[in-house]
């Protein structure tokens, strides 16, 4: 979900441009996770404080389909999208992150490391063109590299979120302090 950016989608299909139905305002890697949930859960069903979370989520959940529904009848599939995708796909995804053991949690970071260390090399391709190599909508007066993220900002977001991370995974120092300051620079890029 990560990344597959708005500007891919909006030349597939209306993710978010105007027009369209709330079903296509929702990422197909949001769907992927909602469907694949139910999987994780069992695993941690057991622990009490999953229970919490799974409890204090239903909640939010009727909430948000409840401000969502509000939406969609005022006329708004973008913004009812928007709320299923940003907010209820974070306790999901966490609840889901919950259920894997240590070495497949390590795995999955390491993944999302590696593909950002993709989006920096993308920036950085960016930067030296002068040029968006992926779909961008945007028209700034100051060239930005948006990299595989879609946005400047997001790129530059998930590389500063990733630093600490380089530091908790990884052993080696040369692996953490390259991949700290790759991030660093990508966001300096941003």
């Amino acid at each position: 979900r990560l990344f597959i950016s708005g500007a891919v989608l909006n030349s597939v299909y209306p993710y978010s441009d105007f027009g369209g139905t709330i079903v296509q305002k929702i990422h197909p890697g949001s769907y992927l996770l909602f469907l694949l949930f139910p999987l994780f859960l069992p695993a941690q069903w057991y622990r009490p404080h999953v229970r919490r979370v799974v409890f204090a989520n239903g909640i939010l959940t009727v909430a948000v389909i409840a401000v969502g529904v509000t939406s969609v009848w005022r006329g708004g599939a973008t913004s009812a999208g928007f709320l299923i995708d940003a907010t209820l796909i974070a306790p999901v995804a966490c609840l889901s992150i919950l259920s894997l053991s240590c070495s497949h949690r390590r795995l999955l970071a390491v993944t999302v490391l590696f593909g950002l260390s993709i989006n920096s090399a993308v920036v950085f391709a960016e930067l030296a063109l002068q040029r968006h190599l992926l779909p961008y909508s945007l028209i700034e007066e100051i060239f930005r590299p948006a990299g595989i993220m879609g946005h400047p900002l997001l790129s530059g977001l998930s590389s500063a979120a990733a630093i600490p991370i380089f530091f908790a995974v990884f052993r080696s120092r040369l692996v953490k302090w390259s991949g700290a300051l790759l991030m660093f620079a990508t966001c300096l890029a941003c």
